[in-house]
């Protein structure tokens, strides 16, 4: 009597993201290279970003990029950024176009869920959608969150017009996005997010908020303990504005400690690994 050896169905995760690798997308892209070694496969479905920050997290995940933006430069790139916004505004033209590029890998392949990471809302819609559509599991992992902007800094475009017109606009765009993500955290079956204050927060549109943190790779950070002559405190990342990264609050913690002959200027040094319009406010 012969036996057949039948192989279990192998796991897949689809995933929703503005971004990914060679993007600056970290968090995803570590994530899909351990979820490989785990034994996953991973589709994902972002926009296409023209960055070369994290080239070294390429093919983990099967990349499905979705290109909005064609023009390179001058007024045709920003006429094609209002349309594009204006689409997107009225008839959530990105989320739909991710979720046209996904139905190929929907009839490909068997999903046992779908994630979406995002910094603000997109592609939330859409993952929610398929999501519903296709009976799965949805999990959400925010890595930014509006409430924690104490200005309009998460908008990446400025918007110009007469001042009571812009704050229409960047209202009335704040109250839609919550309402938007809030929607579909509802509906998660999971959320993860990056700090507790932000599970504090998000705790009250889901009770499944779970804390992630940002980590290290240990192929490339190991802890250990060296003595040197200088004491050292890196920044690394952007300053989008005083209003929420405040340098100064450093600066007068360093300056008290210096008076009060708590430390010594010849052993400690502020090192910043930063943009130059983030070295114009600290400046």
């Amino acid at each position: 009597m012969s036996m057949c050896h039948t192989s279990s169905p192998a796991k897949r995760l689809l995933i929703f993201c503005d971004m990914f690798p060679p993007a600056f997308a970290p968090r995803m892209g570590y994530l899909c290279k351990y979820l490989r070694q785990m034994g996953w496969e991973v589709d994902v479905v972002h926009e296409q970003i023209p960055d070369q920050t994290f080239t070294m997290l390429e093919g983990y995940a099967h990349s499905h990029p979705v290109c909005f933006y064609h023009a390179r430069m001058g007024w045709a790139r920003r006429l094609e950024w209002i349309v594009v916004m204006l689409l997107d505004l009225l008839f959530h033209y990105k989320d739909r176009m991710m979720i046209r590029r996904a139905k190929s890998l929907l009839r490909r392949y068997a999903y046992q869920a779908i994630l979406c990471s995002s910094y603000r809302t997109f592609p939330l819609w859409a993952a929610e959608r398929v999501a519903r559509r296709h009976g799965l599991p949805l999990l959400v992992d925010l890595r930014d969150i509006v409430e924690q902007y104490a200005d309009d800094s998460y908008i990446a475009h400025r918007i110009r017009i007469l001042p009571f017109v812009d704050n229409w606009i960047k209202n009335s765009f704040r109250k839609r996005l919550l309402r938007e993500r809030n929607g579909v955290l509802h509906a998660a079956a999971c959320v993860t997010t990056v700090s507790p204050w932000h599970v504090e927060t998000l705790r009250a549109y889901n009770p499944h908020t779970h804390l992630i943190y940002n980590g290290y790779d240990p192929e490339l950070f190991r802890p250990e303990q060296r003595k040197v002559d200088r004491f050292r405190i890196t920044y690394t990342g952007r300053l989008l504005s005083l209003a929420t990264r405040d340098p100064r609050l450093l600066f007068e913690a360093l300056g008290q400690l210096r008076g009060n002959k708590g430390i010594d200027p010849a052993h400690l040094r502020v090192v910043w690994y930063t943009d130059e319009l983030s070295m114009d406010l600290i400046r």
